[in-house]
């Protein structure tokens, strides 16, 4: 209940109370940016650490691949692939909080050259990071839970401050999610049904 009540202050002071979705949240879109980093920065130390736990143990390039799983095998071109890569592809443009912040609060024209090749070397350095990370968490602990290897790797392995590091990563990138995803969900019920609804009811 407390979460829930912060998340609608979030929406009631950045969404909702802005019919006007021309109005840009800069303070907001900076603050997002600054957990972006941070949450990058984390995921790499992680991962940076599975590499040396992998390079120590001196692991066969067979057991490597049995740690990898699917991951080390070429996918098949079959139509469940083609279905799924295509939802993920959508998903960075319709997603509530991608439409957000890559249209509602998209500035200058240079700030959208950026994100061209910003946003894809984003995405290849958090697809390479997990590749270390599940053999190394496969290998070190078969029977953790996969959600949780991130976290586990570390805080199994003793490392207390690459723990710490790893847990403020998530929390700040879950935090980060849950308010863009507040924020934008606010401004589309408000221009789209709310308001909508009120001016039918006025002029009825």
């Amino acid at each position: 209940l407390v979460l829930a009540g912060v998340l609608a202050g979030f929406a009631i002071l950045f969404g909702a109370r802005r019919p006007d979705l021309t109005e840009h949240n800069r303070g907001l879109i900076q603050a997002i940016g600054v957990e972006s980093i941070v949450k990058m920065g984390a995921l790499l130390a992680a991962a940076a650490f599975a590499v040396i736990l992998l390079l120590n143990a001196d692991h066969s390039p067979a057991l490597l691949r049995e740690g990898l799983g699917d991951l080390s095998e070429w996918p098949e071109g079959n139509a469940r692939f083609w279905a799924i890569t295509l939802v993920a592809t959508l998903a960075i443009f319709c997603l509530p909080r991608q439409f957000h912040v890559g249209f509602v609060e998209g500035g200058e024209p240079g700030e959208v050259r950026r994100a061209q090749w910003l946003f894809p070397l984003y995405l290849l350095l958090t697809s390479l990071a997990v590749l270390p990370l599940v053999a190394a968490g496969r290998l070190a602990f078969p029977d953790a839970n996969p959600d949780l290897l991130v976290l586990a790797l570390p805080l199994q392995s003793h490392q207390p401050l690459l723990t710490s590091i790893v847990f403020v990563g998530g929390f700040s990138a879950a935090t980060a999610m849950v308010i863009i995803e507040a924020v934008a969900l606010s401004a589309m019920v408000s221009n789209n049904l709310v308001l909508p609804l009120i001016g039918a009811l006025r002029t009825g």
